[in-house]
């Protein structure tokens, strides 16, 4: 069964992006190995103004090797390929995700998104990798939110480029 992961860079100051959704800040670190990174996930989750960056770039071989789920009240799965565009948070989908996966689920960029998922419970874990910047503005990774949650760190990794990932469990209420 496959653990939903809030995995994702963060400015020191608490950005996920700058203001207009650049992460050209985040550094590239070659002791970071993205392949096992990538490998350790069976489906993307993300929200569609993350989609639409990553799909602006180049939509074709976005995950090739995942299933890759967007969540959208505005565009509909007809207008994207290789994607699945659902309207809205479904507990009972995602649970059933979950169970059907032998890897875990990336939950990538979308702090709104996040937020929804944790509402339901549905967020197992926080992966996040501190990059030693401060960015002044952007988009944060945590929009608002009204929701407590205790975490447990299970793990924190330095790497060359002063990148921390810090690993957390998130404790069901």
């Amino acid at each position: 069964m496959g653990k939903v992961i809030y995995s994702f860079a963060m400015s020191l100051d608490g950005f996920i992006a700058g203001p207009k959704g650049e992460y050209d800040w985040i550094p590239v670190d070659d002791s970071i190995d993205w392949s096992e990174y990538m490998g350790r996930f069976d489906a993307v989750l993300m929200g569609r103004h993350t989609y639409d960056i990553l799909a602006a770039q180049d939509s074709e071989t976005l995950f090739p090797d995942k299933e890759v789920y967007v969540f959208s009240r505005t565009i509909k799965s007809t207008d994207y390929q290789n994607v699945t565009v659902l309207p809205e948070v479904n507990k009972e989908f995602v649970n059933k995700l979950k169970e059907s996966t032998e890897r875990d689920i990336w939950l990538m960029g979308g702090g709104r998104l996040f937020q929804s998922l944790l509402a339901k419970n549905l967020v197992d874990n926080i992966e996040i990798a501190v990059v030693p910047i401060l960015l002044g503005k952007g988009i944060t990774g945590f929009p608002d939110s009204q929701i407590r949650r205790s975490l447990q760190l299970i793990r924190a990794i330095q790497y060359k480029s002063g990148i921390h990932l810090l690993y957390y469990k998130i404790i069901k209420s």
